[in-house]
């Protein structure tokens, strides 16, 4: 009895030395797994709230881009009809001060809505159409003719600056003819 008690006890030896440290390794094994997962997963949703935070506050610029858009066109398209109004030949010389000053009070109104070269090009050029008729004049007296012409060409180039950038920094892209097509035939592209 002894002897099947010693056989019996190899048996289980053997058997626990085999067995046992492979379910421990593998316990082992399988409990860093669970941490990893765990880690992994933390980082994962982590990355996804700061990703769904980004997202709102892009989806909220972006709104608040949409709701100004209709204001920002119509303060460009403004912005260029003050500059061909003030830019008028036909304007004395205190209708253009007087309208300088209206348009000015207008662009301190309404600047936030121009694009920042638009709104920059714009008051060079409205003081550049002020100060083009003393350019001018400047231009035609004898000891100061070469500064008097340089005035008027910078005047010049400021006034034409201002119709560009406007013009550019506010440009919507084409209706094509198909699209143009559909539009007036009431149908959806």
């Amino acid at each position: 009895m002894e002897i099947i008690s010693i056989i019996v006890g190899i048996v289980i030896g053997y058997f626990l030395n085999g067995f046992f440290p492979n379910y421990i390794n593998e316990k082992g094994k399988n409990l860093a797994t669970k941490e990893d997962i765990g880690k992994i997963t933390e980082i994962v949703e982590t990355i996804k709230k700061d990703n769904a935070e980004l997202l709102e506050l892009q989806k909220a610029k972006h709104q608040l881009r949409m709701a100004a858009i209709d204001k920002r066109l119509e303060t460009h398209q403004q912005a260029f009809s003050f500059l061909r109004k003030l830019n008028s030949p036909h304007l004395s010389k205190e209708q253009s001060e007087n309208m300088y000053w209206e348009i000015f009070e207008w662009w301190t109104n309404h600047c936030l809505y121009l694009e920042p070269e638009a709104s920059k090009a714009f008051t060079l050029a409205i003081d550049a159409i002020r100060h083009h008729p003393d350019a001018l004049a400047s231009a035609k007296i004898d000891h100061d003719k070469e500064r008097g012409i340089r005035l008027v060409i910078e005047n010049a180039e400021r006034i034409t600056n201002g119709f560009r950038v406007i013009q550019e920094s506010i440009q919507l892209p084409a209706i094509s003819d198909i699209q143009l097509n559909l539009l007036t035939s009431g149908e959806k592209s």
